[in-house]
């Protein structure tokens, strides 16, 4: 009990719409185990969507029938969860332009002072040209894993 018992909490923050929800489910699920294995705990923006029924189509949060009071009620689902992450993990590699959800959600970081590690190329990423957007990177690396092994020393795991 006490104190040791505390699970850190990653929430998994990404772009969604030029994924397929395979896709999305996949890298989300590697960072989840890898995590899992460090005693840290993932928050995914993923759960509640019916990816295995949809596999063809490209799901968006605000398409999700499953989160209640729609869009409302995703915004209001993914800022809690935010809030109430000690950091971010956020995937944008090959992104084909900027995740308008996923720029909210490192705003909603960096004003809450929750460290947010960013898997992005080092150059060309849509991200990068956005100024606002690249202030809230502040901790970058080039792979996924990299991204999983920084966010769980940041949070001495």
């Amino acid at each position: 009990g006490g104190e040791m018992s505390y699970k850190p909490k990653v929430y998994l923050a990404g772009g969604m719409s030029w994924l397929s929800p395979a896709e999305a489910l996949e890298w989300r699920q590697k960072a989840e185990w890898a995590l899992e294995d460090r005693g840290i705990e993932t928050l995914s923006p993923m759960r509640g969507h019916p990816a295995d029924l949809a596999d063809s189509a490209i799901i968006r949060p605000f398409d999700d029938v499953a989160v209640a009071g729609g869009s409302d009620g995703v915004i209001l689902r993914d800022l809690t969860d935010v809030r109430r992450s000690d950091a971010l993990l956020v995937n944008l590699l090959g992104a084909p332009q900027i995740s308008v959800g996923t720029a909210m959600e490192l705003a909603w970081a960096y004003l809450l002072h929750t460290p947010a590690v960013v898997a992005i190329e080092q150059s060309g990423n849509p991200h990068d040209d956005h100024p606002k957007v690249k202030a809230a990177m502040r901790y970058r690396v080039v792979t996924l894993d990299e991204a999983i092994d920084a966010v769980a020393v940041i949070l001495g795991r």
